[in-house]
């Protein structure tokens, strides 16, 4: 049976919380050898095309342009920039390294929280895509956007704001459009949904390490129905799992991702600083626990956070 509309999305929280998740254990990991590179490898291989589908599922290209703009500046840009700054003025100071040129390329410049690329990479990649949608017949917009979405993955050259990244990311975000509109796909059942997020895992194991950051895609081939079985399989199972299982504490992430984005790889940096270095068993407890401190602390943070004028340093 069809979802309604509250459990829908209540999933699609939780499938952002899930994102989120893997958001954060991809760079506790990253740049490990053994089991540490498979799960970096498996975790980038959707991870964030994940993000600009599920962003893609909710365009409406019938709002008003100028109050979609708008809404995208305040969410997306405003945070960009407050913590763009914020992470070069630190870095300036505690290791001399002012980098003020991350504020216009984020994904390769920004000095410390590298995971600041995806807010501009979204908000160029959402404007791109909306005014296509909305001022082209979707039947002419979507291969259009298809096509960019494959064209950005031959890099050609590095763009500011993340513009580069957002090509690519295009594609995803017609991907998540086109999802909605095929009701077979948002109702796979349960032996369905594991069999995409098998095939889609395989695939981009095959296809090895990738970085939408870095416009590192390996081959298209693989990349692209990794991504999208893998973020269809997981969209489904979770779905499912909704029907069954009352997770608030995730649908609460999910609904207030902004803070993770912001933050983690700065919270990731302290960690390192504290805690003592490990290998073995040692260094995956090590990581288990980087990854649960950050999730408290900035679920914590945004909840109070939120009760106070300095949210709409968050977006909200």
């Amino acid at each position: 049976m069809p979802a309604s509309k509250a459990n829908r999305l209540v999933y699609i929280d939780y499938l952002r919380c899930f994102g989120i998740l893997l958001m954060v254990t991809g760079h506790v990991v990253m740049g490990n050898g053994g089991f540490d590179r498979s799960l970096e490898i498996w975790i980038y291989s959707f991870h964030m095309p994940l993000f600009f589908f599920i962003s893609g599922y909710f365009c409406n290209p019938d709002n008003d342009t100028a109050a979609h703009i708008i809404k995208r500046c305040k969410s997306l840009l405003v945070p960009f920039v407050v913590f763009a700054v914020a992470d070069i003025v630190f870095c300036g100071i505690v290791r001399n390294d002012w980098e003020w040129g991350g504020l216009f390329y984020a994904n390769i410049k920004i000095p410390l929280n590298k995971a600041l690329w995806f807010m501009p990479a979204l908000f160029f990649t959402d404007l791109i895509a909306f005014l296509i949608l909305k001022y082209l017949p979707e039947k002419t917009a979507i291969p259009i956007l298809f096509l960019i979405g494959i064209f950005g993955c031959f890099h050609v050259m590095t763009l500011p704001f993340s513009i580069d990244s957002a090509l690519v990311a295009v594609g995803y975000f017609a991907s998540g459009y086109l999802f909605k509109k095929i009701r077979r796909l948002n109702e796979l059942r349960l032996w369905e949904a594991l069999l995409a997020i098998v095939i889609g895992s395989l695939l981009g194991m095959l296809n090895g390490k990738v970085n939408m950051r870095l416009n590192d895609y390996s081959g298209i081939i693989l990349y692209w129905p990794a991504a999208i079985g893998m973020t269809i399989g997981f969209w489904n199972l979770f779905r499912i799992l909704s029907g069954h299982i009352n997770w608030p504490i995730a649908a609460y992430i999910g609904k207030n991702s902004m803070i993770y984005v912001c933050l983690n790889m700065f919270l990731i940096y302290l960690l390192e600083l504290l805690l003592p270095d490990a290998t073995g068993v040692w260094l995956a407890a090590k990581q288990c626990f980087e990854t649960v401190i950050v999730m408290v602390i900035l679920t914590v943070a945004d909840y109070y956070i939120s009760k106070t004028p300095l949210k709409v340093l968050l977006g909200k």
